[in-house]
């Protein structure tokens, strides 16, 4: 096949994994698509974003917004990596940025660990870092900033809800049972949910977690893990899901368990992460209470940059404004709501 051909070929491959204008989104789950196709342009400002992946609606609004925010028409030139909640994939999609010298790098970490190595890398180059949705163990002088949820108070305000809806059914004084499906190990969303959780629960002598299980934040896993809290014969009142793909998992489960769930049901459910799919269960009443995550952080990024290139202060950790929605007031959010 000769050079044309195999050109050709490239540009179609191209074209069929971006699905739209010049973006490079790379989501072959085997071997990481170098961006050497790159064409670089003086005029736009060339960013690379580095996902976790884009299994939920969540992940999919998140790759939207990055989309429709680094858009040519707003002077910049987007490369998008799916990293399919890889950590060596998304390390390695880094260093590939750093080696083609983008001006800006997004990373949003899959786990909080190993990332001191490459951040150097991209200091030593002089590019600017900026990391979203989850901490991480690195030094803070190495990026720009943390734009982020407050996980730990995510994981509050799901306990202290819980608090007053006991509290209302008039429960105060009766045991409360506990099951809690984390996300994943060592990733600090999950060690910031979790941590909130448990600050409230440890304030309650008659309230205890029965069972704990990770569910990596998949549909699947989230299923197997409330398979197996089922499976130990656990008598259960609340069960607290730290993600909305693994929360319908979780209902799948219980009810090929012939277990009652939501408002009318035995188990109290509350999860993390308000998607389109979750609000039809919190009006039906499957689901009693879920804590937003909101993925549209992409215009803060871009404010962000703007601001670096003006050489101005900027604040090293901004969170993103959340709310807690519930099966009462679900139904005001279902034509709003964005994901």
């Amino acid at each position: 096949m000769n050079r044309r051909y195999i050109y050709i070929l490239l540009v179609i491959l191209s074209f069929v994994l971006t699905g739209c204008g010049s973006v490079k989104y790379t989501t072959e789950s085997k071997k990481l698509t170098r961006a050497g196709y790159v064409e670089y342009d003086s005029r736009y400002i060339t960013v690379g974003v580095v996902q976790t992946g884009s299994e939920s609606g969540r992940g999919t609004s998140n790759t939207d917004d990055f989309i429709y925010e680094f858009s040519d028409s707003n002077g910049y030139n987007l490369i998008c990596v799916d990293s399919n909640s890889d950590i060596d994939r998304q390390i390695k999609a880094v260093y590939d940025l750093i080696a083609q010298q983008v001006d800006y790098i997004i990373i949003e970490p899959i786990t909080k660990n190993g990332w001191e190595d490459v951040l150097k890398e991209a200091h030593a180059n002089r590019i600017p870092v900026i990391i979203v949705g989850n901490e991480i163990d690195a030094d803070e002088s190495l990026y720009e900033c943390l734009i982020g949820s407050g996980y730990y108070e995510e994981g509050v305000s799901a306990a202290k809800w819980l608090e007053s809806y006991i509290k209302e059914r008039g429960w105060e004084d009766e045991e409360i049972n506990i099951a809690l499906i984390e996300g994943t190990e060592n990733d600090s969303i999950t060690a910031g949910r979790t941590a909130g959780i448990m600050s409230v629960i440890d304030n309650h002598s008659k309230w205890k977690v029965v069972d704990s299980e990770y569910g990596n934040f998949k549909q699947n896993e989230g299923y197997n893990a409330m398979s197996r809290i089922l499976d130990k014969n656990n008598e259960i009142h609340v069960l607290i899901v730290e993600g909305s793909t693994m929360t319908i998992g979780a209902m799948n489960s219980m009810r090929n368990h012939d277990v009652s769930y939501g408002v009318d049901g035995d188990i109290i459910t509350i999860s993390f992460d308000v998607t389109q799919a979750i609000l039809k269960k919190l009006t039906k009443g499957s689901l009693v209470a879920c804590v937003e995550h909101n993925p549209f952080v992409a215009k803060v990024c871009s404010n962000i940059i703007q601001e670096l290139k003006e050489d101005k202060k900027i604040d090293k950790v901004q969170y993103i404004d959340e709310n807690i929605i519930t099966y009462r007031n679900a139904s005001d959010y279902v034509k709003s709501h964005m994901y």
